[in-house]
Formats: structure tokens, C-alpha cells, sequence
């Protein structure tokens, strides 16, 4: 199965997502609010059993992984995204730069 979602396309990838969408609102399953603190404290332990150097590494990598992917939405599920209560998930930025602040002051001590 890995391999066959490594072949489709992202218009087969966006194509799928929508129908499984209309499908999930047409049976009245909606969007499903993110609990942070809880996803925050499950990943917690794994975190802190990094080296702090890997840590910020990690978490720099994964941001440049993410900006990049959403560099590749299409223009139109881009203004779909923006149109949902949602969308602020899809600006990380708002969210990371304090973050990058944070792990920055941390770094430099």
C-alpha cells in the first residue's frame, strides 16, 4: 500500500481527500477540534529524550518540510483552506515564530 501512495499524483491526493470529505459531512462526521495539550503532552517524553542540538535541528527541518509542501497546494484548495474556520493550522507561522524565539534564546545560553 506505501507503495501505491508514493505513485499518485497530488491531483489524485487533493481529488481523493475531497471525496472522502463530502463523504464524512454527508454521514455528519465534521472537522474534529485539535486538542494541543494533549497531543503536546503525548509527544512530550520522545522530545525531551532528544539531544537539545537534535531537537532544534528536528524542529527546523520539519518546518522547512511543511513551508515547502504548502508551497505546492494549488491555488484554488489554497482559497478553500483560507474560506474553512480551519485555515489558521495552515498558517504555521503565526504559531512557530514564537517558538523559534524560544528555542533561539535557549541555544545561544
Amino acid at each position: 500500500m506505501l507503495q501505491r501512495q508514493r505513485t499518485l499524483s497530488k491531483s489524485s491526493a487533493r481529488s481523493t481527500v475531497r471525496t472522502n470529505t463530502r463523504f464524512w459531512r454527508a454521514a455528519g462526521i465534521d472537522d474534529s477540534p485539535v486538542d494541543s495539550t494533549a497531543v503536546n503532552e503525548s509527544v512530550k517524553p520522545l522530545c525531551l529524550a532528544l539531544p537539545p542540538r537534535a531537537a532544534v535541528a528536528l524542529c527546523l527541518a520539519s518546518a522547512a518540510a511543511i513551508d515547502a509542501e504548502l508551497e505546492t497546494v494549488a491555488p484554488d484548495l489554497m482559497a478553500a483552506i483560507e474560506a474553512s474556520p480551519n485555515h489558521y493550522r495552515f498558517n504555521r507561522s503565526l504559531h512557530r515564530n514564537g517558538h523559534l524565539d524560544e528555542i533561539e534564546s535557549l541555544v545561544q545560553k
